[in-house]
């Protein structure tokens, strides 16, 4: 089993960190929406669900 490193060699710490910072971005997004279309907000949710998992993606 190999690891980015070892696949790809080469790239940046900051590369690694940001695309890191993104997907948590993205999965707070998601959760928030989760939130958000419990409490009956569903324009918001649809808005945080839709974006949260683009960003993942």
């Amino acid at each position: 089993m190999s690891t980015v490193d070892e696949a790809v060699p080469g790239i940046p710490t900051g590369y690694k960190v940001w695309v890191f910072g993104s997907k948590l971005a993205g999965v707070l997004a998601f959760a928030v929406g989760i939130e958000l279309l419990t409490r009956g907000e569903p324009l918001w949710a649809a808005m945080l669900l839709f974006g949260g998992a683009t960003i993942v993606v």
